[in-house]
C-alpha cells in the first residue's frame, strides 16, 4: 500500500473480492489474484481419490438371471431390478450387451474368444449411469474430493463442475480439476483460479 494515498486501502487491485487493507492484514499480496486462497477460508479438501464401486459381474447363464456380486454377496437379477444395501436401493440393473473379444493365446498358438459383456447400471445414490464388464471389478475413472465446510464436521463428496459456496466472500467456487495421483485440486472464482493439496 502507498502511505501517500489514503484511498488505496479500499481498492481491490487484483479483483479477488478483498480490499488492499484486508489483504495487508492477512499478509497476502494485493496485486496477486489467488492470494490469499479464499476457497480455503470456507472449505477443507480432506481427500481426493478414485472411488471403487463394490460390484462384480459374476455370471450370465443363458436365459437365466444375471449374477452380480455386491459387497461380496451374490445377487441374481434381471433388467430393471435393483440391488439393495439393506433396505436402501443403491443400483439399478440396465441392459446387457454381449461382447466376445478375441484374445491371443500363445500356449495354443491361436486366439480365444473372451467374454467381455457389458451390463448397464445406474448408481441410484449418485444418479449416474455406468457399466460393469463381465468378470471385472468396476474401477471408477472419475475422481472425487471429500470436502468439509470450515467449522463443521459434515463431509460431502464433490466432482469437477461442483459449485461450493464461499460464505466469507458471498461467491461460488467451481471445482475445475481434481488429481487423484498428485492429490491436488483447483477451483475458479470468477476468472481467478485457486489451487491446493488435499489433507490426505
Amino acid at each position: 500500500m502507498d502511505w501517500t494515498n489514503p484511498r488505496d486501502g479500499a481498492e481491490d487491485q487484483d479483483q479477488d473480492g478483498l480490499t488492499a487493507l484486508e489483504e495487508f492484514k492477512r499478509n497476502s499480496d494485493p496485486q496477486k489474484p489467488g492470494d490469499p486462497n479464499i476457497v480455503l477460508d470456507d472449505w477443507r479438501f480432506v481427500e481426493i481419490y478414485r472411488p471403487i464401486r463394490p460390484l462384480v459381474f459374476k455370471n450370465r447363464p443363458a436365459g437365466g438371471k444375471l449374477q452380480v456380486q455386491y459387497k461380496g454377496k451374490g445377487n441374481f437379477v434381471s433388467e430393471n431390478e435393483v440391488i439393495k444395501d439393506g433396505a436402501k436401493p443403491v443400483y439399478k440393473i440396465g441392459a446387457l450387451t454381449v461382447k466376445m473379444l478375441p484374445v491371443w493365446n500363445p500356449r495354443l498358438n491361436r486366439s480365444n474368444n473372451v467374454d467381455r459383456s457389458e451390463l448397464a447400471m445406474t448408481d441410484l445414490l449418485a444418479n449416474e449411469e455406468f457399466f460393469i464388464v463381465f468378470g471385472q471389478t468396476n474401477y471408477e475413472k472419475r475422481v472425487v474430493a471429500r470436502v468439509m465446510p470450515k467449522g463443521a464436521n459434515d463431509e460431502t463428496n464433490v466432482t469437477v463442475g461442483t459449485e461450493l459456496l464461499l460464505k466469507s466472500v458471498k461467491k461460488n467456487a467451481v471445482v475445475k480439476s481434481l488429481d487423484a495421483d498428485a492429490k491436488t485440486w483447483s477451483c475458479t472464482v470468477g476468472a481467478i483460479e485457486y489451487s491446493g493439496a488435499a489433507e490426505r
